[in-house]
């Protein structure tokens, strides 16, 4: 039969695959490599941008703001938020900014998008 797939072919393929799957990861590697480098390059900017700030109104205002974050919906919320209220203990995450919350790949409720 004509449709018959020799080892020979099996394998060449299964090299091939292979082959591209170590580009892959190499390509992962370096993409993983390049976020670590801009979530460094927020950090250092987010600091900077902290200690420009000479309105004591304004740190207190962002030290007085506590956001909620919810590990398994993957959502950060205001406290007031009835969702932020029915967080499990053990899937409850806070942060002082929103910043963190949204570096960490958190999504904002409709609690904060409202503001």
């Amino acid at each position: 039969m004509n449709s018959d797939i020799s080892s020979g072919q099996i394998r060449k393929a299964f090299l091939k695959i292979k082959k591209e799957m170590n580009i892959l990861y190499m390509k992962l590697e370096h993409l993983e490599e390049e976020n670590i480098k801009l979530n460094n390059k927020i950090d250092e900017d987010l600091k900077n941008k902290d200690n420009n700030l000479t309105t004591p109104s304004t740190k207190s205002n962002n030290q007085q703001q506590l956001f909620i974050a919810n590990t398994l919906s993957g959502k950060v919320h205001l406290p007031h938020c009835p969702y932020a209220k029915k967080i499990a203990i053990q899937n409850k995450e806070e942060f002082e900014d929103i910043k963190q919350a949204l570096r960490q790949k958190y999504i904002k409720c409709s609690c904060i998008s409202a503001i």
